[in-house]
């Protein structure tokens, strides 16, 4: 008998694209296992990599696999699972691999898992390159023999999980490249530059690997927490190779703490002198360390025009942190931070999550009051998910903190090819222990109102004014929900926000199935019915029905008319111009996508903006009066960015989605500055140009 001379090896980490690609992303993970492994075994193997199905259907239909190995996050959880079983089905002798975030750690969650799907072979937990080319060595020595499979399962493998008869078998529980010199880049290779040449796919570079933080509620924790990095000259290199290759000009991290190592400075130096000199990226994404110093605080300043510098409480009530194992914040670091900021022009933000164990609606209003006191340039405020394979998404912290749930399509999760039909959805907590159903639709008011005013920065002075005259945040919003007949506008967005979003909202997975799969057919004559489907599209919809699509702002009307009603001091003439002067700013500052953008406008105050904004916001507007009028400036933080999201965004003007979705918060609306700006055009290079010593 002939044998073919390759083992055709294809990695998988798919995106649903019945609208379009869902996730929209460079598959990094796979790309690096990919290339180790081929590294290892040369010309004995032949190994593709694939982001979506067509393409990998048509490959199969040609070319018979001997593995398939596939990226399993909660993004594609159930994709994977319905491919890998058509595989194994039309395939049985192929070896079907898993690994990715959604891989748990528990060997009996691992052994239910694999009894559940036995159309999977091998799970890797962990990093995945020396655990996937140690299953690739098993099946060089037995690739021949039929029964090549179950030798294999009977193989202990490092990193590997696999079931024989219905005994787990496993080597060490991950196997992980302690030196990341080991691994050959993707990118510097070639390996990836079909992705590169995908407008639609955003270049993922990864600087660091592992997480020392234990997050209850995520999922990176739990992987590795042993932090490695790869050398500074490589990824260097990989900006610029992506740079001068890649059709999509944004740029993201994969690292879980940008900053948290000394090493990232001479990163975050490149990164500016890229973007300096050839305004690459556009826009960056990443997520910044969780632990601040001196060196985050460098980092941010370094990358002032592109990074947000973020303090992510998540929560302040003390005893809700014990319960997510986060170490709290003090105070005092936080205000160093947030002055810091200030005097150097950079953009803040922080992050509070919905429902964490042990908080209350009482509880959460403190710690949005708190926060909002601190004055962050932007506050996201999302709810609790259940992820698969985080802590508060086991069983035991499920029936501890009495969690329920309800679930949502993820943003545009569907495949429909063929007669395979798949989608995603996200696990949502609507109620605990220590939150009701109804206080919990209750927040869900509060997030819709927060993520339109705060995370973007819409109203932020005047909420920052209302603080110096002793006005907290939750009452505005008291004032706001208690009289929706004084604030209609505000009110009914926030009611149907809230009335869209629960009737999103399925009692389980499988209801949400049926229900989608029952009007595929008519999705399919309105594709753009599907982007409405997911919380952060309805999000974007509301943001742009209010402060894009009216001419006349009537919603800073009544942002205004419910602080005025607030007040009941005695400079009701004073604080009345500062209120009506503030709204007039934050108007000017909105950068308003689906018109003609304008990087640079003037506006003419009476009071010194610039020094009220350096200092903090912590003062009346009205000690900063001024001598005679003058003329600020307010311009976009990255000019750049915005005209390439904006072009991007030319064909989903509905929600302006790409707008809010590739743009960090800080760069959907203008900073006050002092003077006009300078060109800094001349002597740019092109973005393309390589680099030569």
């Amino acid at each position: 008998m002939k044998y073919k001379t390759k083992l055709n090896i294809y990695l998988v980490e798919p995106a649903n694209d019945y609208v379009e690609v869902d996730i929209k992303s460079i598959p990094l993970g796979i790309g690096y296992v990919g290339v180790y492994c081929k590294h290892q075994f040369k010309d004995d193997i032949s190994i593709s990599v694939f982001r979506t199905l067509k393409p990998f259907f048509n490959k199969i239909e040609n070319e018979e696999p001997d593995v398939v190995g596939f990226g399993c996050y909660a993004w594609n959880y159930n994709l994977t699972r319905k491919v890998a079983a058509l595989i194994k089905e039309r395939f049985p002798k192929c070896l079907i691999v898993f690994g990715g975030a959604s891989i748990e750690y528990d060997h009996e969650n691992n052994r239910t898992f694999l009894q559940e799907n036995p159309f999977i072979d091998f799970l890797i937990f962990g990093d995945g390159e020396l655990a996937f080319s140690g299953i690739i060595q098993l099946l060089m020595r037995c690739r021949y023999n039929n029964d090549r499979i179950n030798i294999i399962k009977s193989t202990p493998v490092d990193g590997v999980r696999t079931l024989n008869g219905k005994d787990i078998v496993m080597g060490n529980p991950s196997y992980t490249a302690k030196d990341l010199s080991i691994l050959p880049s993707p990118y510097l290779t070639g390996f990836l530059d079909n992705f590169l040449e995908d407008v639609q796919l955003m270049p993922i570079i990864q600087n660091t690997r592992g997480c020392p933080f234990k997050c209850s509620f995520c999922v990176s924790g739990r992987q590795s927490s042993k932090l490695r990095n790869f050398a500074f000259g490589r990824v260097s290199s990989e900006i610029d190779y992506i740079r001068c290759r890649s059709k999509n000009e944004n740029l993201r991290f994969a690292d879980d703490n940008f900053g948290i190592l000394s090493s990232d400075i001479e990163v975050a130096k490149y990164l500016r002198y890229s973007y300096d000199t050839y305004k690459y990226p556009a826009s960056l994404k990443l997520v910044s360390s969780r632990v601040t110093n001196d060196r985050t605080r460098q980092i941010a300043k370094i990358l002032e025009p592109l990074a947000i510098m973020c303090l992510p409480f998540q929560t302040l009530t003390p005893s809700v942190l014990i319960n997510i194992r986060r170490t709290p914040i003090s105070d005092n670091e936080i205000i160093e931070n947030l002055k810091f900021a200030k005097r150097n022009c950079i953009a803040t933000g922080s992050s509070l999550i919905f429902c964490l164990p042990g908080e209350s609606l009482k509880s959460f209003k403190e710690t949005l009051d708190k926060t909002v006191e601190f004055r962050f340039d932007s506050i996201a405020f999302g709810v609790l998910w259940l992820l698969k394979g985080s802590e508060l998404g086991t069983k035991e912290m499920r029936e501890k903190y009495q969690y329920k749930s309800k679930f949502m399509l993820s943003e545009n999760a569907i495949t429909y090819y063929n007669n395979l039909f798949s989608l995603e959805a996200e696990e949502i907590s609507i109620s605990s222990k220590d939150i009701s159903f109804e206080d919990w639709k209750t927040g869900l008011q509060y997030r819709a109102l927060v993520n339109m005013m705060l995370y973007n920065g819409y109203a932020k002075e005047l909420f920052l004014h209302c603080l110096t005259f002793n006005i907290k945040f939750t009452d505005v919003i008291h004032e706001l929900f208690d009289n929706p007949e004084k604030y209609p506008i505000i009110n009914n967005a926030c009611i149907e926000y809230r009335e869209e979003y629960l009737g999103l909202m399925h009692d389980t997975e499988e209801d949400l199935y049926k229900h989608i799969k029952g009007k595929i057919d008519k999705m399919r004559e309105n594709k753009e019915s599907i982007e409405l489907t997911g919380q952060n599209r309805i999000t974007y919809y509301f943001l742009t029905r209010l402060f894009f699509d009216d001419p006349v702002h009537k919603v800073f009307d009544e942002i205004t008319d419910c602080i005025l009603s607030l007040y009941k001091g005695k400079q009701s003439v004073l604080f009345s111009e500062l209120t009506l002067h503030l709204k007039d700013l934050s108007i000017k500052l909105i950068i308003n996508p689906k018109i003609q953008f304008q990087d640079e406008i003037k506006f003419k105050s009476k009071y010194n903006l610039t020094k009220w904004i350096e200092e903090g916001c912590i003062n009346q507007l009205g000690n900063y009066l001024l001598a005679k009028h003058k003329i600020f400036f307010l311009r976009s933080r990255n000019s750049d960015g915005i005209k390439y999201a904006i072009k991007k965004n030319e064909k989903n003007k509905i929600n302006c989605f790409y707008f809010f979705r590739y743009l960090n918060s800080s760069h959907h609306r203008r900073v006050v500055y002092e003077n006009a700006s300078s060109s800094k055009t001349e002597g740019k290079r092109l973005r393309h140009e390589p680099i030569t010593t």
